[in-house]
């Protein structure tokens, strides 16, 4: 029993032997190298089979971080194309010497005729106002008609030859209801009976003046007849 547990001390000693010079080894290559090595102090435990438990490696980096190197494009020189002169005319052609005024020839042109503007146009006149329109009305008796001629008119002549009779008159109205004129249409048969007709009438009628489409006093006519009867 003393000689297999003297070979398994033998065994875990040369274990830890070779982790601490393996150990020494990888601190030796990152001083030589020249490479910035982050120590971290882990504790390294030591199962009870002499096993030496070392940290896990670092997780890759994302794909997110990877970036690929671009492949150098190659360019082309830049190629410059000669422009060629452009000639230009000569501005003068009199100052040339194969330039002569014979060979000229002058086009000849003929006019266009310009349209006939026809009648000129008479200016616009403006539309008349309209005027307000009246239905004309004749000349009406302003007063009583059975007044303008009585009894007391008769012709004392006529009243004491008894003569009676109709006569027919006719006015002529101002614009002022007045009356104009009067003349004998038809006869009373007796000169004296008309005469006082046209006189009784000229001085008592009274009219309204007849008007116009405009509405306005104009003058106008008016005809009747007075009767001539001796009272009993």
């Amino acid at each position: 029993m003393a000689y297999i547990d003297q070979q398994q001390d033998n065994s875990r000693r040369t274990t830890a032997a070779v982790a601490v010079i393996a150990i020494h080894a990888a601190l030796g290559y990152a001083v030589v190298s020249g490479l910035a090595m982050e120590v971290i102090e882990q504790v390294i435990d030591e199962n009870p089979d002499g096993v030496l438990v070392l940290p896990p490696p670092p997780p890759p980096p994302p794909k997110d971080e990877l970036v690929e190197p671009k492949p150098d494009t190659p360019t082309s020189p830049e190629v410059v194309v000669p422009v060629p002169p452009i000639p230009l005319p000569n501005p003068n052609p009199m100052d040339s010497d194969i330039f002569d005024p014979a060979d000229v020839t002058p086009r000849d042109v003929t006019p266009i005729p310009l349209p006939d503007p026809g009648p000129p146009i008479p200016p616009a006149r403006p539309e008349p106002k309209p005027q307000p329109s009246f239905a004309p009305v004749a000349a009406k008796p302003l007063n009583d008609q059975a007044g303008w001629v009585t009894t007391n008119d008769y012709p004392s002549r006529d009243l004491r030859e008894g003569n009676e009779g109709t006569a027919r008159y006719s006015l002529s109205v101002t614009r002022d209801g007045r009356v104009g004129n009067c003349s004998i249409t038809r006869s009373s048969g007796h000169p004296g009976l008309d005469r006082a007709t046209c006189k009784a009438i000229e001085r008592r009628a009274r009219f309204n003046a007849a008007i116009d489409n405009t509405g306005a006093k104009v003058s106008g006519n008016f005809t009747g007849t007075v009767t001539w009867r001796i009272p009993k």
